[in-house]
């Protein structure tokens, strides 16, 4: 009879929530924690996990823990605090949570890895893809499939006859066009059957190509909705789809480091669509080794590559270079997928929305876009790094974009884990204590930004005579924050930019439909729309 009491006793106490002794939450009454909380407000008031997150902020103070059945994490929402622990301090390191959900995938990525001695040798070694004269040559590539996507809404807006359409899809296949072309050329020969000159000037993924020569038009329910049929991808496309999603599968679970792994094992579609993506890697790889082996023997050396592959091939043939091995190679490539995509196309769904709110910005990105790149929808050559790096040539850009990624919060928190004891404003916090800097919710604050902070305004970032002043206000930190924070920053805005000169350059963006102006988000790897759609029109020639 006593084991009878006891036994459920023991095993509540083994599950139930072990807060920190000296920061706020809410009181534990369940294994649970506040998870039912969550719930309940997710279905009756329709908020998404950011929102919770500045509910506890606002019931707590800016460092409250939230509990997550037994996984508790320390939310802080003070800007020094974060500078001082992430910038200048040297206690804390990736999270356990990313590792558990990367390590199954890419076990040498960088995303996989503490900041130890590998993490180091890899930044170092892939740190030339980011260089400003790697990523320049990359711009007119960028530009061709912006104009694709263009091409495609042009044939969608004359169909629908005023009507909104859905445009999440569309976008993500522009940005897979782009990672595909942009990362892994040989990859684009291996999908399209392109021969060898084809792959050498680096012929588009074909995606939005497919789109624009499949799309009808078909009956929609919605009388103020046009619905247009879809196309069939290639299979690595859907293969990369599989292994994004597995991502945020991972961070759903709990025990991901247990549980993961397991679901992996029993995934007979996961394995193969992960072993079609690094099969078709590797022969990349290696057509990247023989055409250097190639032009090595003919005295010739290839000095100019456009994509990752060939950089790190003609890095290896350096004297004194620091080479991949095969697994390192791979999970390298990999992460580039994973990290590259969700944020990008999360970015751009938000763009869209927001567009339609405010016409008179409009019209002034419009009026700088075509007097400083031209007004031709199908030249690639005009945009140029140099000028999108110009904030004095295009303070609206800045600001549109400035004011995107502050108010989608696609980069809302950094999280990271106490490598050592830690006094945090104030308390004592042990080591392996998780913690979650606000960074988006900082970049919401009314304080800094008044009342109407949580407006997508993008004129709060320019100055009275028309300048872009990046220090208006706290941006958010879209791309995290400390040496841990994203290491595709720059080729993240230069997309971004290219796209939104090439999207602002071509189209009006009209409100949409009632039925689809649904501004609800997820969050999970990125904070995502639920619902993008779009109502286009042409500018007057």
């Amino acid at each position: 009879m006593l084991a009878i009491t006891v036994v459920p006793w023991v095993i509540y106490q083994c599950l139930k929530p072990r807060p920190l002794r000296d920061f706020p939450h809410n009181p534990i009454t369940n294994i649970l924690g506040d998870i039912p909380e969550l719930v309940r407000l997710i279905k009756n008031d329709h908020i998404c996990v950011l929102d919770y997150l500045e509910l506890l902020v606002k019931r707590h103070g800016p460092v409250v823990q939230m509990c997550m059945g037994k996984k508790v994490t320390l939310l802080i929402a003070d800007q020094d605090e974060i500078e001082r622990l992430y910038v200048r301090g040297k206690s804390v390191d990736t999270s356990q949570d990313l590792i558990s959900a990367f390590q199954p995938i890419i076990p040498t990525g960088q995303n996989a890895l503490i900041s130890n001695d590998m993490w180091k040798r890899h930044r170092r070694i892939m740190g030339p893809s980011m260089h400003r004269r790697y990523l320049s040559r990359m711009a007119h590539h960028f530009s061709a499939s912006a104009n694709q996507l263009v091409e495609l809404w042009s044939l969608k807006l004359d169909l629908a006859g005023g009507k909104s359409f859905e445009a999440a899809s569309d976008i993500k296949l522009a940005t897979m066009h782009q990672l595909r072309q942009f990362h892994y050329r040989g990859l684009v020969t291996e999908l399209m059957g392109l021969n060898l000159g084809s792959f050498i000037t680096g012929q588009s993924f074909g995606c939005l190509a497919r789109a624009l020569a499949s799309t009808v038009k078909s009956t929609s329910a919605e009388p103020a909705l046009a619905e247009f049929s879809g196309c069939e991808l290639p299979p690595i496309s859907h293969a990369v789809e599989t292994v994004i999603a597995s991502v945020g599968f991972a961070f759903q679970l709990p025990f991901t480091s247990l549980l993961f792994p397991i679901y992996i094992f029993f995934s007979r579609k996961w394995r193969r669509d992960y072993n079609l993506i690094r099969t078709h890697l590797w022969n990349c790889v290696e057509e990247a080794k023989k055409r250097e082996d190639t032009l090595t023997q003919s005295g010739d050396l290839l000095t100019d590559a456009d994509c990752v592959i060939d950089m790190l091939i003609q890095q290896e043939a350096r004297v004194g270079s620091e080479p991949f091995s095969k697994q390192e190679m791979l999970d390298e490539l990999t992460v580039f997928i994973l990290a590259g995509q969700e944020t990008t196309t999360a970015a751009l769904a938000w763009f869209v929305k927001f567009m339609a709110l405010d016409l008179d910005i409009q019209r002034r990105l419009h009026e700088e876009v075509c007097e400083v790149f031209g007004t031709s929808l199908t030249d690639t050559s005009s945009i140029t790094l140099e000028i999108l790096d110009d904030s004095e040539k295009t303070p609206v850009l800045e600001a549109v974009l400035a004011e995107t990624l502050r108010c989608a919060l696609v980069g809302s928190g950094s999280k990271r884990q106490l490598v050592e004891d830690e006094i945090i404003m104030g308390r004592h916090a042990p080591k392996g204590t998780d913690i979650l800097a606000l960074n988006g919710l900082l970049g919401l604050s009314e304080a800094a930004w008044g009342p109407d902070a949580k407006r997508w305004r993008p004129a709060r970032w320019l100055r009275p005579d028309g300048s872009f002043n990046r220090n208006a206000g706290p941006s958010g930190n879209p791309f995290g924050i400390g040496h841990r924070a994203c290491f595709g920053q720059r080729l993240a805005v230069m997309q971004l930019k290219i796209f939104i000169v090439t999207l602002s350059r071509a189209f009006i963006f009209r409100s949409v439909a009632p039925a689809v102006d649904v501004w609800t988000s997820t969050t999970l790897v990125s904070n995502q729309a639920n619902v993008s759609y779009v109502r286009l029109d042409r500018h007057e020639s």
